[in-house]
């Protein structure tokens, strides 16, 4: 048997800029992302959601955002009123994750016993966030008439006060799409990320077939993963492959593939 592992951390902090951020890719909204001195790379930036108000009274004991009633408050975001003005605007925006994990690992497995053989690669994150972009069509009503989440069934109701969402609406109301903490999740994960089973013919038999080796195997590529994360995927690479501003962003990337594959080995 044998067993190996590794455990990788790093510390990632921007100390010089040609401007005084830089923002990433534009989606609909605006950027998810900024990069900015003194904070991690491509972080993410947006209004803070402390709830849901609960009643008029809520609404108005709190900082404005713009209702044309204290009505119309109920059951919507409540957001942080970061600079204390009593006003929600654009520069209540703070910093709300980071894409870079506290650790990554990896764990190598494998056993032999007589002619059968196993070997795993275990890998995973953790504490890294991920921007679940997908939402504003998934929770939201961005496209109206189109599928929702079973999420939606958690909306705020007069009889269901601790909702994940606001009140079900045929609109978008108080930005409640645009960059805001309700799309931050914990992308931590662990996934098995190869399993391989194999039998070799015992020599004596090899040896009368006029070979060295006969070995056939089964292997299983991504079986499964342990996450948090509500996406289809948490190991996400830079948008677009290369785009290193809006890192841990799903913007309906493609989920890794999960493969199986039948194999032989035959050694003369």
């Amino acid at each position: 048997y044998g067993i190996q592992a590794n455990i990788s951390h790093y510390d990632n902090e921007v100390t010089e800029l040609i401007s005084d951020f830089q923002l990433g890719a534009d989606f609909r909204g605006g950027p998810v992302t900024r990069t900015k001195v003194g904070e991690p790379l491509s972080s993410f930036f947006g209004r803070v959601v402390e709830g849901i108000f609960a009643s008029e009274a809520e609404v108005a004991a709190s900082a404005s955002q713009g209702f044309p009633s204290n009505a119309a408050g109920v059951g919507r975001f409540k957001y942080r009123d970061i600079n204390g003005d009593g006003t929600i605007t654009d520069d209540d925006r703070a910093f709300i994750g980071s894409p870079h994990p506290d650790f990554t690992y990896g764990v190598n497995l494998s056993v032999g016993y007589k002619g059968f053989d196993i070997s795993a690669f275990i890998s995973g994150s953790q504490g890294n966030d991920i921007y679940n972009y997908t939402k504003i069509f998934t929770d939201f009503p961005t496209f109206t008439n189109t599928n929702r989440s079973t999420r939606v069934l958690d909306a705020w109701r007069p009889d269901n006060l601790g909702a994940a969402l606001p009140r079900l609406s045929q609109q978008i109301t108080n930005s409640e799409t645009q960059p805001n903490s309700y799309f931050v999740e914990d992308g931590s994960f662990l996934r098995l990320k190869n399993l391989q089973i194999g039998y070799a013919l015992p020599k004596q038999i090899v040896e009368k077939m006029g070979m060295d080796t006969f070995r056939f195997y089964v292997q299983g590529t991504n079986l499964f993963t342990i996450t948090p994360f509500d996406g289809f995927d948490p190991e996400l690479g830079p948008r677009g492959g290369s785009d290193n501003l809006t890192i841990g962003v799903d913007d309906n990337q493609y989920p890794t593939a999960q493969l199986f594959t039948f194999g032989l080995n035959l050694k003369f």
